[in-house]
């Protein structure tokens, strides 16, 4: 965790070449999520997003994520 306050998390995660995140459902959570360097793959829900350097994403419900 890098910061914390009583209405947000920061928190920066790493997910290296080939590897991906667990899918996880939050269900009194939203989250954006910064992709700071490289390029991936988020699901939300059903819908898979291609994601880069500079992407921004929302999400509540279902999401994962992987490095490509």
């Amino acid at each position: 965790m890098v910061e914390a306050a009583p209405n947000f998390t920061l928190k920066t995660i790493e997910v290296n070449p080939g590897q991906r995140l667990s899918l996880q459902y939050h269900n009194h959570r939203s989250e954006h999520w910064v992709v700071v360097a490289g390029k991936g793959i988020v699901t939300i829900g059903g819908d898979t997003l291609r994601v880069d350097t500079g992407s921004h994403v929302n999400r509540s419900g279902f999401a994962g994520g992987s490095n490509s």
